[in-house]
């Protein structure tokens, strides 16, 4: 039904006096494309069903979210988005393109929500015959009849973007903690440098608003997070005589071994090489006395 490379079909027809409102809908094949659009703006708003295909909607906000066949995404009037394809996935959409009054209706139902840019529609596949039916009036309805096919513009923008946004609200926090608690397992993993910003980018948020959510969920920055599980971590691995304080720096990531001494000792007051003689429950006693700074 909607098969066929390169067979784009947009119709906008603009209806009423003076300016009219315009209308638009329409199907577009983007096999090949890496890029839909850079910091772009749109001045009407815009629904896009992914009816096959791969990518990433990036916000105004940093927030990044991944795209594949059978979810939505939404173009904001004076919303500033990107969008990036994957040029492998055979991407086709399909969209419709809404006036200012219809918009506002859909705002007013709670039906637009600017926080979710981005769903995942019902099945799609009974909705295809009364797309394409859409689409077939768009291009042979009079101007005087095509009104009449507005409700059920309306009532298909409604269908895709039936979400109940209490439930995506409480689905984003699951998520946004899932996001935080694994954050805090790769940050506390030696050596090597956890990669945070595809994390954020797996889970749509951006970095700023990940790193604000992360330090009031634990009370700290990340990085300071990090160095915190190291210095733990050093004070556990120093009870064990068997390791070097060299062995210990390379282990938990420090370029060198004097940049580890001089992190542990600005952290614990006290220098590692000071443990390097005493007993385990010595150590112990000594690190439960110092206060983490």
């Amino acid at each position: 039904m909607f098969s066929g490379k390169n067979k784009n079909r947009m119709v906008y027809r603009t209806v009423g006096v003076g300016a009219g409102e315009r209308y638009g809908v329409g199907i577009m094949h983007k096999a090949g494309q890496s890029v839909d659009c850079r910091d772009y703006m749109h001045p009407a708003y815009v629904l896009v069903v992914l009816l096959k295909g791969n990518g990433v909607y990036h916000d105004a906000c940093g927030n990044h979210f991944e795209l594949e066949s059978g979810m939505f995404f939404q173009r904001f009037p004076g919303g500033v988005h990107s969008i990036d394809i994957d040029p492998a996935s055979d991407w086709t959409e399909f969209f419709f393109e809404l006036p200012s009054s219809m918009e506002n209706l859909l705002h007013s139902m709670g039906r637009i929500d600017l926080r979710f840019p981005v769903g995942r529609a019902p099945d799609l596949y009974p909705l295809r015959p009364r797309l394409l039916a859409l689409l077939n009036a768009f291009c042979e309805t009079s101007a005087r009849a095509l009104p009449r096919r507005f409700p059920e513009m309306l009532d298909l923008v409604q269908t895709i973007l039936d979400t109940d946004f209490a439930e995506s609200e409480a689905g984003s926090a699951s998520r946004r903690r899932e996001c935080l608690e694994r954050a805090a397992e790769m940050l506390s993993e030696f050596p090597g440098k956890p990669d945070i910003d595809a994390l954020c980018m797996r889970y749509g948020i951006g970095y700023e608003n990940f790193r604000k959510l992360f330090r009031e969920f634990y009370g700290v920055p990340p990085n300071r997070f990090r160095m915190r599980r190291r210095m733990d971590a050093a004070r556990e691995m120093l009870t064990d005589s068997s390791l070097s304080v060299t062995e210990i720096a390379y282990s938990l990531g420090f370029s060198s071994p004097f940049d580890f001494s001089a992190r542990f000792k600005r952290y614990n007051g006290y220098p590692p090489s000071s443990l390097a003689h005493l007993d385990r429950n010595t150590i112990i006693a000594k690190c439960s006395a110092q206060q983490p700074r």
